[in-house]
């Protein structure tokens, strides 16, 4: 017997964001870290552009006033629903921590060598994450992994789009990773 609560009527999966950059789902996402992330300081203009920065943003003029500065945390991953590479952009201090934990814990180290979900929960009015560490295994993407290598997260710091600069990346002195 099937428990029906779980097909109900009013349950309706959210969309997948099909883009460049990790939305994450209602409930899990499945990801796989490939690089170490790149760190910076970001906020949205009046016009909804994000403007990253590699130091600490202070008093930006052109900010949208709903908006903060945050801290971010930058990385390829692969998401495994969607099945291509994006980019992932943290300023949750939660999944940040949960990051940080995870590769400071000697059973897992390095997020690179395994796969995570992302839990995406929420209760009235605040969204909570949970990271699950899946078990150590090597990433069968290889074609992704040689992308990833290829991209240059730090064009975010610049305003550049990094999935459209791919060759341009070559020719930035010293951005080769």
């Amino acid at each position: 017997m099937t428990n029906q609560s779980w097909a109900s009527d009013d349950f309706k999966p959210t969309e997948s964001s099909k883009g460049n950059y990790t939305k994450l789902k209602e409930w899990d996402t499945k990801l796989r870290i490939l690089t170490s992330p790149i760190k910076g300081w970001e906020y949205f203009n009046k016009e909804n552009k994000p403007v990253r920065s590699e130091t600490e943003i202070k008093d930006p003029t052109d900010i949208k006033e709903k908006w903060q500065v945050k801290q971010f945390w930058a990385m390829w991953v692969y998401n495994y629903d969607e099945k291509k590479l994006q980019v992932w952009e943290i300023t949750q201090n939660s999944l940040k921590k949960q990051l940080r934990d995870l590769t400071g814990d000697e059973d897992f180290g390095s997020p690179t060598q395994y796969d995570i979900k992302v839990n995406r929960s929420w209760k009235d009015l605040e969204t909570t994450y949970m990271i699950k560490a899946l078990s150590k295994n090597e990433f069968k993407e290889k074609d992704i992994l040689k992308d990833s290598k290829q991209l240059n997260l730090r064009l975010l710091y610049t305003g550049w789009n990094p999935f459209e600069e791919i060759w341009t990346i070559k020719a930035i002195e010293g951005w080769d990773e």
